[in-house]
């Protein structure tokens, strides 16, 4: 006999031992958690984000790798989901999945919505379009092998959501499927209300009991329902379905952690009759079970205790939802018909109509359908009928009187840390949750590798590189694109080169024009409108010809004007010159070299050129009859006091086409001009050039030249645009006193 018995004994301490090392090592696998919390609806709430930072923190110190965020719309919360999805496939069989949802939700015909913060909900009918359903995230979870889901909805408040379109309050009663918990703020059918903050009382509740050593998770959350319970004075019950097997402790417990023997003498609590408690006790011990049949047993028990009438709306609001979760079930006719039957006001009235619509059924039930049984659920008394017919269900303290605080064997007292949470610091920037200081734990311990928190950008974190938060990716770092320092942004014009002595437009013997600024008109180019600057070249003598005025540039890019002002003309042009635009070289054998110059590098922000001569000499007037002012003719270079003129058969130097110019018409045959008056030829080194308009600097002078080459052979001009003909100069007036020859064949024109 004692044989059989210390056999007995060794047995049941070696199945405790396996079971216990059986639960620790299903615990120890990967964790992955998604914290969500959305607080900028239009009707704002205080504590969503402070409650998932709270608990993302939560889960972090409890081994988990948590996925945060604020603040979704709807793009960025199918983001959120579809990424946690294809996180938990990759974890493997061991792995625990936990999902924290804060913000507001609804029900809509047997189905729980989370809210995104841009929801346009005006009617019904809108909510599964503006809203998540949660089943769809549920059952994609459901269908991949892991330890055990845990999802938590922080959503069952009030709204402004669909004004009149009848829809039942709170979150709707579900079935947990193997493997699962789900867990509810308020009970399913009511609503909590909004707090203050900085926490929601349920969350610090949960936060408070998770952190428990070697608790089980089930275990765990009823304990946060007599938390939040308490804290609130009855105004939140929360609620939560388990199916998870063998039981599961997210931390063990430590070794100065309380009496193993606490679990045993808890579950000897839960099967103990409510009536063998008194009735303080009971309405705890019922609260803690949160079953129908608790709460009928305490009404029994108690039914005149200033504790009936709370009880009595909890199992009012229960037994309604459950019937309309066995209708759903059903999903015949009669079943809805039965419903409406049941509860001809109830919050799911309308519901049952709609179910009734997509069965093609009629609205109202004939007089000889099948009443559905709801599986055995009794109607309700006639006593509920009056909390049921409500629009919603809340347990207000001036209604409800508040209850008890629960005895130490069910709940134990709340840690110093947790009595007054401090208010979390400052969330990084838009779309970060406020992750606060952490809590330690004084009986847990984890198993496993430590936790952290990531908080990625699913698209509500601002636009990439436009102001994001910080840590959301940023654009215009060195070698992405265009905006980082050293590459213009895009659309922007090239900056000028670093030596800006270099030229950009090189033309013959080393000669160059000055970079081009952006913006800035081509080299030799006035701008059209603008008056010339004081220091712009004046003609030694007055010139009698009008002003005409400045062409402007041909549209698209033509050619550029390489205008001086007001008729002033340019130097004589040696047979062998540079094109336009160079600086004159000698043109007699006894012409000095130019002398040399420092080198002024050209104003930062550009400008129009600087086109001044060398010192000491101004150019001399331009007759009459010359080319409207800003124009020049190829060879020529206006009339000087001496009245000579260049030989007709001096080539023109050819210019240098811009890649966008136009293209010029053929110049006409030196011998056809009219015969103009030459200007002397001033030596180079003696021809003053203008001070350029401020902030420009002066171009800088040519170097010692070499003797030019001979000219390159005489190529046809291409025609410039309509507007940059050049009208044909009139013939200077002959010189009185000697009459013009007689041609060849014919008598003189004089007496």
């Amino acid at each position: 006999m004692l044989r059989t018995l210390l056999f007995r004994f060794f047995v049941a301490v070696f199945a405790a031992c396996l079971s216990l090392t059986g639960a620790a090592a299903q615990s120890s696998g990967p964790r992955i958690a998604l914290v969500i919390g959305n607080t900028q609806y239009a009707d704002l709430l205080a504590t969503s984000a402070n409650d998932a930072g709270l608990i993302a923190e939560t889960l972090r110190g409890a081994g988990f790798d948590v996925t945060g965020a604020a603040n979704l719309d709807q793009d960025s919360l199918r983001r959120a989901f579809q990424d946690f999805l294809g996180k938990a496939t990759q974890v493997g069989p061991d792995a625990i999945a936990f999902v924290y949802l804060a913000g507001r939700g609804l029900q809509y015909e047997g189905d729980n919505y989370f809210a995104p913060i841009d929801a346009n909900i005006a009617r019904d009918t809108d909510i599964p379009l503006q809203a998540m359903r949660v089943s769809d995230f549920t059952r994609a979870l459901a269908a991949i092998p892991l330890r055990a889901r845990i999802i938590v909805l922080d959503a069952a408040r009030g709204n402004h959501f669909a004004p009149g379109g009848n829809l039942a309050g709170g979150l709707a009663l579900i079935d947990a499927d193997p493997g699962s918990l789900y867990a509810f703020n308020a009970t399913p059918g009511t609503i909590a209300p909004d707090e203050p903050g900085p926490y929601g009382a349920y969350a610090q509740a949960l936060a408070e009991m998770l952190r428990q050593g070697g608790v089980p998770v089930d275990v765990a959350f009823a304990q946060a329902r007599l938390r939040a319970n308490e804290a609130t004075k009855g105004a939140v019950t929360p609620w939560d379905a388990a199916n998870i097997t063998p039981p599961l402790a997210l931390l063990e417990g430590a070794p100065n952690a309380p009496s193993a023997g606490t679990s045993v003498s808890y579950a000897a609590l839960q099967s103990r009759p409510i009536s063998s408690f008194p009735a303080n006790e009971a309405y705890a011990a019922a609260l803690e079970r949160d079953t129908l049949e608790g709460y009928q047993d305490f009404l029994i028990a108690y039914p005149n205790d200033p504790l009936a009438a709370r009880v009595r709306a909890l199992l009012a609001a229960r037994r309604e939802a459950l019937t309309w979760r066995r209708t759903l079930a059903a999903n015949t006719p009669d079943a809805c018909w039965s419903y409406m039957r049941r509860y001809p006001k109830g919050p799911h009235f309308y519901d049952a109509r709609r179910r009734l619509s997509f069965l093609a059924a009629p609205l109202e039930p004939p007089p000889d359908f099948d009443v559905y049984d709801f599986g055995g659920l009794p109607p309700p008394p006639p006593a509920e009928y009056v909390i049921i017919d409500s629009p919603v269900i809340i347990f207000d303290p001036l209604i409800y009187p508040p209850p008890p605080p629960p005895p130490v064997y069910f709940l134990p007292p709340q840690p110093v840390a947790f009595i007054e949470l401090p208010t979390p610091p400052p969330p990084q920037g838009p779309g970060f949750l406020p992750i606060p200081i952490p809590v330690p734990v004084p009986f847990g311990r984890l198993n496993g590798p430590p936790g952290t928190v990531v908080q990625r950008n699913f698209g509500q974190q601002g636009p990439v590189g436009q102001g994001g938060a910080p840590g959301a990716p940023q654009s215009g770092q060195p070698g992405q694109g265009p905006g980082h320092p050293g590459q213009p942004a895009t659309g922007q014009p090239a900056p000028a080169a670093a030596n800006p002595a270099a030229p950009n437009h090189a033309l013959p013997q080393g000669a160059g024009l000055p970079p081009v600024a952006p913006n800035a008109h081509p080299p030799g180019a006035v701008a059209p409108g603008a008056p010339p600057a004081a220091s712009s070249l004046k003609p030694a003598t007055p010139a009698a010809s009008p002003a005409a005025p400045v062409a402007p540039p041909a549209a698209g890019g033509g050619a550029p004007n390489h205008a001086l002002p007001q008729g002033a003309g340019l130097p004589p042009v040696a047979p062998n010159a540079h094109p336009p635009g160079a600086p004159p070289a000698a043109s007699s054998a006894k012409a000095a070299s130019p002398a040399t110059a420092p080198v002024t590098p050209p104003a930062a922000g550009g400008g129009a050129p600087n086109h001044a001569l060398p010192q000491g000499t101004s150019l001399p007037p331009v007759p009459p009859s010359t080319h409207p002012a800003g124009v020049s003719d190829p060879g020529a270079t206006g009339s000087g006091a001496s009245g000579s003129r260049l030989p007709a058969t001096v080539p023109a130097a050819p210019k240098p086409a811009s890649p966008a110019a136009a293209p010029h018409p053929a110049a006409p045959p030196a011998a056809s001009r009219p015969q103009v008056a030459p200007r002397p030829q001033p030596a180079p080194q003696q021809i003053e050039r203008p001070q350029a308009a401020p902030p420009q600097a002066q171009r800088p002078q040519p170097q010692a030249m070499r003797p030019p080459p001979a000219p390159p052979p005489q190529k046809a001009r291409p025609q410039p645009p309509p507007q940059m003909a050049r009208p044909q100069p009139q013939a200077q007036p002959k010189p009185a006193g000697k009459p013009a020859p007689a041609k060849p064949g014919e008598q003189a024109n004089h007496p």
